[in-house]
């Protein structure tokens, strides 16, 4: 008790001649759209928007002495600022005009409550049959479609760069919940002459080949006709990988394989569904 009561008061809020007066310009100005990309990697609106959704979480006690207390918009735009490249946070202190500690409380805070709060919103796997029925729809109208744009279900963030595909996917949550049975699972089939097969996950050669992960063939060493078969799916999926190198082409010039109402689309369904039965047990 003693101890407790000998702690010295705190002596100041804030130290004199920090400023955020760059800040304040960016928040009460109108200052050009360019900038707010450039520097927080979205728009105005999308970071009112988004400031908005984490006031609840991040807002300042309104309680507090500290009249200077962060709001959620400096908040927002301290976490932002700071993960926008390879700053660092000394350099983002300055900018804000707060302490170095600040700083890194403020990003852990934020972005803990966009992981805990907002992310279940807007990053989720399926969670029924109806759901998932959904998503594969969604998935079966984007033939060849590559680049989501941000349409993401799933994020491992665990692993650095230089980590194997096969061992991300390995130990990510998506194959625990695949493997058991915790997904909601679909059958239904691709043309109306074949069996129904169940949901799948299409990967390319670094995937490993498990009942829910399909891939390319690595060889074709079977008879003619089998032969064929792989031969064109191996094909097909070759394309859309030389569609990924080369974004540009594929945004301005789609290419018409991949479209779900024409020719080529029912073919690229019909070789998925052969290379799929392949595959499923005798």
């Amino acid at each position: 008790m003693l101890r407790k009561n000998s702690i010295n008061p705190r002596s100041c809020w804030y130290k004199l001649r920090r400023s955020d007066k760059w800040w304040e310009n960016m928040i009460t100005s109108g200052s050009p759209e360019i900038c707010w990309v450039k520097n927080f990697r979205l728009s105005k609106s999308a970071f009112i928007d988004l400031a908005e959704q984490l006031k609840p979480y991040i807002a300042p006690n309104p309680k507090s002495p500290n009249y200077r207390a962060l709001s959620t918009e400096k908040k927002l735009a301290i976490t932002l600022y700071y993960l926008k490249d390879t700053g660092s946070l000394l350099m983002t202190a300055n900018c804000f005009g707060i302490a170095v500690n600040t700083v890194s409380f403020i990003i852990t805070q934020v972005c803990e409550n966009i992981v805990y709060h907002l992310g279940p919103i807007y990053i989720s796997l399926p969670k029924t049959e109806t759901e998932m029925r959904q998503k594969v729809a969604e998935f079966e109208s984007k033939f060849g479609m590559i680049q989501a744009f941000g349409m993401f279900m799933d994020v491992e963030c665990v692993w650095p760069g230089s980590v194997h595909d096969s061992k991300v996917f390995a130990n990510s949550s998506i194959n625990r919940k695949l493997r058991n049975g915790s997904l909601p699972g679909t059958f239904q089939s691709v043309l109306h002459v074949y069996e129904k097969i169940r949901t799948y996950i299409i990967g390319d050669p670094a995937y490993p080949l498990t009942p829910f992960c399909i891939k390319e063939y690595q060889t074709c060493r079977n008879n003619e006709q089998r032969h064929k078969t792989l031969v064109d799916y191996d094909s097909v999926n070759k394309q859309v990988q030389l569609i990924k190198d080369n974004e540009e082409t594929y945004i301005n010039q789609p290419n018409p394989v991949y479209s779900n109402n024409t020719a080529e689309g029912e073919f690229t369904r019909t070789l998925l569904t052969s290379y799929i039965s392949e595959c499923l047990p005798n």
